[in-house]
């Protein structure tokens, strides 16, 4: 009876069993009677079929089931971001191909203009040169053949640094997937300086700049800073912005007939009719030239430097052209008329060097001018008739451009003319100036009847 009372009823929580407990449920871990239990065994029978149907659906899913298509997606994935670098990558070369394509385009032009300007430097400025003298001349003075050696080294110098140097450069070892490639170009301007081309028309632009002058004459000269100008009866000296100072001449002076800048010097050397003066455009100092002294016959109306000599163009007197030393002043040579002039010719207004020749401009009988080359010893190089009209003034002013090209100003026609002694060619514009000079490398001034105008090169 003892043991009957300790027995419990049937835990089953799905109905209300009034049986003894008889075991417990692995199923539901309950104390179940018996009845329950066979039932709750039943329930794991079931649950024991679903996993060995879920097994054997397993298993005919290994039959099918492959890792190809993770091995295909990733590809896929792969391919599509192949594809998306590929576009980037093209477009990327397409701009930097482009970019190089134009570099180079730009470096061909420049290269084409180096070298064509380098020829004609070669030849305009040494081979036709040394050709004169070799041909025409009987003597050869040594420092003109040390200018040419200088010009010769300059363009040896030029050419050595194109070859070193990698004018285009392409860095893409740095470069990322998307990211740029650096491509670099210097430019032959860099490494090779070229004056400026001379154009004659560029004299019939707008000038860039004015200084007003009170007086209508010729005289005026530059160097590489300073710019001075007879204005009566004073000398005006310039720089690239303003006036800078006044000297007022003696009145008992002649008017300046001209100007010329020496290198020498460093200084300006001023002519009137009958004396010369240096004027140095740092101090204002005025300083007349004792040694140079005329006779009562004899007038002065040009001057010109070449490196050490200065040759004095006279109007009348026994000499027309005489050379002097600088800075002594020496007397080195002087040259009559018949020796340098043509039978028809009159007499030489104004007289020019550059770095190879001695230019005149000369007044013929039939009151026309023309254009005379000449080396340092006036052997006569060439002649040029500058223009066929016929001029009843007395003024016709030279410039040097390089070594074949130069201007000439005739104030009395208002004509400007360009010769260009290598083509053999006189080009010319119609406009009223007095005189004209290079200021620098860059600049080009004209004298008008009223003051000075400045043109960019």
């Amino acid at each position: 009876m003892a043991l009957s009372y300790l027995i419990g009823k049937c835990q089953c929580i799905d109905e209300n069993c009034l049986e003894q407990q008889y075991a417990i449920c692995p199923h539901c871990h309950l104390w179940l009677c018996l009845k329950h239990t066979c039932n709750h065994q039943k329930l794991v029978k079931i649950y024991a079929h679903e996993l060995s149907d879920q097994t054997d659906q397993l298993v005919k899913v290994f039959d099918t089931l492959t890792v190809d298509q993770i091995y295909t997606d990733c590809q896929q994935k792969l391919d599509l971001w192949k594809n998306q670098m590929i576009t980037i990558i093209n477009t990327k070369y397409q701009e930097s191909s482009k970019q190089l394509f134009d570099f180079n385009m730009q470096l061909l032009l420049e290269f084409n203009k180096f070298k064509q300007d380098s020829l004609n430097e070669l030849q305009n400025e040494i081979a036709i040169p040394l050709c004169d003298m070799l041909t025409k001349q009987n003597q050869i003075h040594p420092s003109i053949l040390d200018d040419i050696n200088i010009k010769l080294t300059k363009i040896q110098t030029a050419i050595d640094k194109i070859k070193q140097l990698l004018f285009i450069q392409i860095d893409c070892g740095n470069a990322q997937l998307n990211g740029d490639i650096q491509i670099l170009k210097d430019s032959l301007s860099d490494y090779v300086v070229r004056m400026p081309t001379f154009d004659i028309e560029q004299l019939n632009q707008q000038p860039t700049k004015k200084f007003a002058l009170k007086s209508n004459y010729i005289a005026a000269a530059a160097s590489d800073q300073f710019i001075l100008a007879y204005d009566h009866p004073s000398l005006v000296l310039f720089d690239c912005e303003k006036e800078l100072n006044r000297v007022k001449l003696n009145n008992n002076e002649a008017e300046v007939y001209d100007l010329c800048w020496s290198n020498t010097m460093c200084a300006f050397l001023i002519l009137t009719l009958r004396s010369l003066y240096v004027y140095d455009p740092l101090s204002s100092g005025l300083k007349q030239i004792e040694q140079i002294k005329l006779t009562d016959a004899e007038n002065i109306w040009s001057i010109t430097t070449y490196q050490n000599d200065l040759f004095i163009c006279y109007l009348s007197g026994e000499c027309i052209i005489e050379c002097r030393s600088l800075p002594s002043w020496q007397k080195l040579r002087r040259w009559k008329k018949n020796d340098i002039c043509d039978k028809d010719d009159v007499y030489i207004h104004c007289i020019r060097a550059n770095e190879v020749f001695i230019g005149m401009t000369i007044k013929q009988v039939n009151k026309t001018w023309k254009f005379g080359i000449f080396d340092h010893q006036m052997s006569k190089i060439r002649q040029i008739q500058i223009d066929q009209q016929i001029d009843h003034i007395n003024t016709c002013m030279l410039t040097p451009i390089c070594s074949q090209k130069w201007l000439t100003v005739n104030s009395s026609l208002r004509k400007i003319s360009f010769i260009d002694e290598d083509n053999n060619q006189i080009k010319q514009i119609n406009k009223n100036v007095n005189n004209g000079f290079y200021f620098g490398d860059q600049l080009f001034v004209l004298r008008t009847t009223d003051g000075l105008e400045f043109y960019e090169l």
